[in-house]
């Protein structure tokens, strides 16, 4: 009876995983936002703490969610600094998160890209002041049923 319950437990687990591996798909992207630095920046001005604070006050209430932090960087420079920088600007982002609206690190998923994915190939001033920036987005599930009692 021991290995019984053992088994029936070990099932119960694994069909809860399985519930969790399918629902990934269930998540959507809820919010987007844009947080633009200067050159060679990576301190968040006034408007990029307007943004996140705004951003933040939107996932209370969520209670399956996740953040991904995507920074980046104009190509004027070294690629191995800009890689740098742009993990700077995204820890910058976490930091406020974190730090003044306690959003759970683990809900945060965080990569520097350097100078990838400039915007219009930064062939502009205007495209390598907005290639500059850090993308934050909210990915948002709906909530899971309530687990049924057995008896």
């Amino acid at each position: 009876s021991q290995a019984l319950n053992q088994a029936q437990q070990n099932s119960g687990q694994l069909n809860d995983l399985n519930n969790t591996v399918a629902n990934l798909d269930a998540y959507k992207v809820t919010d987007h936002s844009v947080v633009l630095f200067g050159f060679n920046r990576y301190n968040l001005t006034a408007n990029a703490k307007a943004q996140l604070d705004r951003l933040a006050s939107d996932v209370q209430g969520h209670s399956r969610y996740f953040i991904t932090v995507a920074g980046y960087t104009d190509q004027t420079g070294p690629a191995t600094y800009n890689d740098i920088l742009s993990r700077k600007r995204a820890d910058s982002v976490i930091r406020y998160l974190v730090g003044e609206h306690s959003i759970p690190i683990y809900r945060i998923h965080m990569v520097g890209l350097g100078e990838m994915h400039l915007i219009n190939g930064g062939r502009t001033l205007q495209d390598r002041k907005e290639s500059r920036r850090v993308v934050v987005s909210v990915y948002v599930a709906p909530p899971l049923p309530s687990p049924k009692s057995s008896q």
